[in-house]
């Protein structure tokens, strides 16, 4: 018992140090921002296009949220990961790639960033026009049901997710929010009409917060984190454990080898070998040097010796 409780105790001093870093809080603040614009945009999306037919407004409000998803990776994930949303902020808990005091800190900033958001609009559109931020299923849809979208749906979001930020294989690259901001926009379109899609507990809190209305508002907190809670352990207990990170040679590109071959440095063998037989040696000259040109250009890291034989440099 003892030793479990020193295990705790240094656990939460290392947190204690980690949470006081200011690279921290400015990765607390970009969680604020980043989940202020998502929810903003989203009530914003949904004011413009009240007036339009029903698919038309589900496939705007769907497209629009993909490509904000997008943008806010693309400007704060090298800042914060770009979580913006609880259950994600979970899912990396569960898998061990986050702590729990930086998780319930994300939590906080990202409910606050969602009542910034939803109050907003308010402040931005005339009363004619504002709409209730209160989310709702489909009247024909059960609980039941609704959550089971719900849960679907979020496991596809954060499935995708988990794979598409895994360090583990690829290094960070801002295209990572492509493929997140569109599995969003499949999300919202296969069942905005009928759950409400919120796939993020904090939108929930925002609108119910400034609309004063919780009915049912468990349904967008239950139901996001259990698709996230199973897509976790879908990917990293069954799915990761099985696959092996894919090498990077020399010049970056997966799976090729640098310097492995004379064709991959030299062209086409053939000719390079008709060139040594039946060319003049001025032409092999030319030849040799044009070669030498095209391995330093394609590969900065390679020298040529006076030999004509490569050299590996460091840059």
């Amino acid at each position: 018992m003892g030793i479990w409780k020193e295990k705790v105790l240094h656990q939460f001093q290392s947190e204690i140090k980690d949470i006081k870093t200011l690279q921290f809080w400015r990765a607390v603040c970009a969680e604020i921002i980043g989940t202020l614009i998502l929810v903003t945009n989203g009530l914003m999306l949904t004011i413009a296009l009240a007036d339009c037919p029903k698919y038309v407004t589900t496939l705007g409000i769907a497209v629009g949220m993909g490509f904000c998803l997008y943008c806010i990776d693309a400007a704060i994930g090298h800042v914060s990961g770009a979580h913006i949303n609880p259950a994600v902020s979970l899912a990396l808990l569960i898998s061990k790639q986050f702590t729990p005091l930086k998780a319930l800190i994300y939590v906080v900033a990202q409910c606050t960033g969602a009542v910034l958001g939803a109050w907003l609009p308010e402040a931005f559109v005339p009363p004619g026009r504002q709409i209730s931020g209160y989310v709702q299923h489909h009247h024909e849809v059960t609980l039941a049901q609704a959550f089971g979208i719900e849960v679907f749906n979020t496991f596809f979001v954060v499935f995708i997710a988990l794979g598409s930020i895994d360090t583990h294989y690829h290094p960070y690259d801002p295209s990572w929010g492509l493929p997140i901001g569109l599995s969003v926009t499949i999300a919202i379109v296969t069942g905005g009409d009928l759950s409400g899609t919120m796939l993020n507990p904090c939108i929930s809190f925002g609108r119910s917060f400034i609309a004063g209305k919780w009915e049912h508002s468990w349904l967008y907190w239950v139901g996001p984190i259990t698709g996230a809670c199973l897509a976790t352990f879908i990917y990293h207990y069954i799915v990761r454990q099985g696959g092996t990170p894919i090498e990077r040679k020399d010049n970056g590109v997966l799976g090729e080898d640098v310097g492995s071959n004379k064709e991959h440095h030299h062209g086409n063998w053939v000719a390079d070998e008709f060139i040594s037989q039946h060319a003049c040696s001025k032409c092999k000259t030319l030849h040799s040097q044009i070669s030498s040109l095209s391995i330093v250009l394609t590969n900065p890291t390679t020298a040529i010796d006076e030999n004509g034989e490569e050299q590996l440099t460091s840059m």
